[in-house]
């Protein structure tokens, strides 16, 4: 399973998503894409994901407008609570946006704490996808790996 990761898509324009989308059908041949975050409503469309499922992660505020009360097809919606852990094809992990935060916030030691908590109160969770930073980032412990 090859899986396409995007993230805080807020202002920019569909072909911008379009040409990124292509490029991991294309070349990186995905199967599906997780969307870790601030996404704009005008981006809830199957057709600008090339018709791929969609896993996004929504915030609270985002919940409680109309536009996101409805996921389009083949996408699932996470949400803050128990709904960002999901199992998808056998894997378990977090789809979510603001956790990478704690990642800025301390020290390496103090996240990887709290990734192996999360993990304890998730059996079987292997990944935890979070937006949010602009940045990229891998962080790894025993059983859990961050992206």
């Amino acid at each position: 399973m090859i899986i396409g990761l995007i993230s805080d898509t807020h202002n920019e324009p569909d072909n911008v998503i379009k040409h990124v989308v292509k490029e991991l059908v294309e070349i990186h041949h995905v199967e599906m894409i997780f969307h870790e975050g601030d996404i704009e409503k005008q981006h809830l469309d199957a057709a600008l994901f090339g018709g791929l499922p969609v896993y996004c992660a929504l915030n609270q505020e985002q919940l409680e407008k109309e536009a996101f009360r409805t996921a389009p097809p083949g996408w699932t919606f996470t949400s803050p609570g128990d709904s960002r852990i999901q199992d998808v094809r056998g894997l378990r992990c977090y789809i979510g946006h603001k956790f990478s935060f704690d990642l800025a916030a301390g020290p390496e030691a103090r996240f990887k704490d709290k990734l192996n908590e999360l993990r304890r109160r998730n059996d079987g969770l292997r990944y935890v996808f979070a937006g949010h930073m602009h940045h990229r980032a891998l962080v790894q412990t025993q059983l859990v790996t961050f992206i």
